[in-house]
């Protein structure tokens, strides 16, 4: 359960923080992946990016709801 907290935080995280300033990486991070509706940035780690789309749309289906656009996380 609290995983499952943990990753609706962080996607209601990425979702308020998807505006067009938010989406600039911060020092030290780069864009590492993107997908139709996520960018990823990171310092060099990989990112396993079947895995948080497949939570994204596990999150989405609790809520009952689909997510608008993108997000940079």
């Amino acid at each position: 359960m609290r995983k499952n907290a943990t990753l609706a935080g962080l996607t209601v995280a990425a979702i308020l923080g998807s505006g067009p300033a938010a989406s600039a990486a911060l020092p030290g991070f780069t864009l590492a992946a993107r997908t139709p509706r996520v960018s990823f940035y990171s310092r060099g780690e990989k990112v396993d990016v079947a895995k948080v789309e497949a939570s994204l749309s596990r999150i989405e289906g609790a809520l009952g709801t689909r997510l608008a656009g993108r997000a940079s996380y």
